[in-house]
Formats: structure tokens, C-alpha cells, sequence
């Protein structure tokens, strides 16, 4: 997957939300996780620290 975080790689991909889930299969989180970053990238806040 590279070397940019989980969330980055996330944000990287237009994926459908098929692919999102094995997405999520594969960065092993669930898709409350996906749509709290998706919130966070969105916000463009979340990650700075």
C-alpha cells in the first residue's frame, strides 16, 4: 500500500462502496472507522498532530 498512513491511502482511492468494504477487509477496520476518517479528511482536520 506505499508508506502513507491507513487514512491517507484510504483517501487516495475513488473507490465504490464495494471496493470500500474490501477496503476494509484488507486495512482491517470496520466501516465506522472508514466513516470517521472520511469525516475527518473531509473536515481536513484530524491528522496534523
Amino acid at each position: 500500500m506505499g508508506n502513507l498512513p491507513p487514512w491517507q491511502e484510504f483517501q487516495t482511492h475513488k473507490i465504490s462502496p464495494y471496493d470500500r468494504r474490501r477496503a476494509c477487509e484488507i486495512l482491517d477496520i470496520n466501516e465506522r472507522t472508514a466513516r470517521r476518517w472520511r469525516r475527518q479528511l473531509q473536515a481536513g482536520d484530524g491528522f496534523e498532530d
